[in-house]
């Protein structure tokens, strides 16, 4: 575990190259968005996830974030996993993405029902489902790749990405 005056970057699992690479990443990502945070704590489990998920967040309290990493990953896939899910918690942070309910989350002024794209059923047969007015104004269902704060991840990792390996201390 790094601490930082009520800053927090906690490791688990994996390797001890993984382990250092994260700390590097996230007190990396964590100087570039939560500099005028007074605290904050993002635990990582790097373990082996099954399925079709490479990695995910969770809100935990103010400020207090989980993330899971496929400790598979290698390289800028790794990177990249975690880049994204570190924008999660800039998300979750600064009061843009919520946890409501375990099955929708708070987008800024929406509410969004995510729909994961190996799903046996898309957003639309869903909706489809659902009588007319039985949604309140601003509930929205979604396929997980259509999620706004998904998009917006998917977009910022790439661009992270680049910055961090442009640094000139990168080596995966």
């Amino acid at each position: 575990m790094m601490e930082d005056s009520g800053h927090f970057v906690l490791v688990n699992g994996g390797t001890k190259k993984q382990r250092a690479l994260i700390e590097d990443i996230a007190w990396w990502f964590c100087d570039k968005y939560f500099s005028k945070f007074k605290y904050y704590n993002i635990e990582f489990d790097l373990t082996k996830i099954e399925g079709n998920v490479q990695g995910w967040c969770m809100d935990i309290d103010k400020n207090c974030s989980h993330i899971e990493i496929d400790k598979r990953l290698k390289g800028d896939d790794f990177i990249t996993c975690v880049l994204h899910e570190l924008v999660h918690v800039k998300q979750q942070f600064k009061g843009e993405l919520k946890e409501m309910d375990g099955k929708s989350k708070r987008w800024k002024d929406e509410i969004h029902i995510g729909i994961m794209s190996d799903s046996k059923v898309s957003a639309e047969k869903v909706r489809a489902l659902i009588p007319e007015n039985a949604l309140a104004k601003g509930v929205f269902i979604t396929d997980y790749v259509d999620l706004p704060w998904e998009i917006e991840a998917y977009e910022m990792q790439e661009t992270l990405l680049i910055e961090y390996k442009n640094r000139g201390t990168y080596d995966a």
